[in-house]
């Protein structure tokens, strides 16, 4: 049985086999929200998981990643400044 849309919404689903990215046929790949789970961000998720299928890599962890360099535009604040220099710094990085 399925549901308003995709598949339907039981825990089975998430065992599914099938669902996933990457198909047995060489170059085909499946995306949308019945790779991850349902709705929009499932759909989103879903996305996501084929991309890092076709590129080969784990962009899940990318974009989870915390970005510890930081940007070329944004300035380096001491905590020694404070809040004044924080917010400063802010407007650097926004504008």
């Amino acid at each position: 049985m399925g549901e308003l849309y995709g598949l339907d919404h039981t825990p089975g689903r998430f065992g599914q086999p099938i669902l996933r990215p990457q198909t047995p046929l060489p170059g085909l790949y499946l995306t949308g929200q019945d790779i991850a789970t349902a709705g929009v961000v499932g759909a989103l998720i879903g996305g996501v998981l084929s991309a890092s299928a076709i590129l080969m890599r784990d962009l899940v962890s990318e974009i989870a990643a915390p970005r510890l360099a930081p940007r070329d535009d944004a300035a380096v604040v001491s905590p020694q400044e404070g809040r004044a220099a924080s917010l400063s710094r802010r407007d650097i990085a926004v504008g």
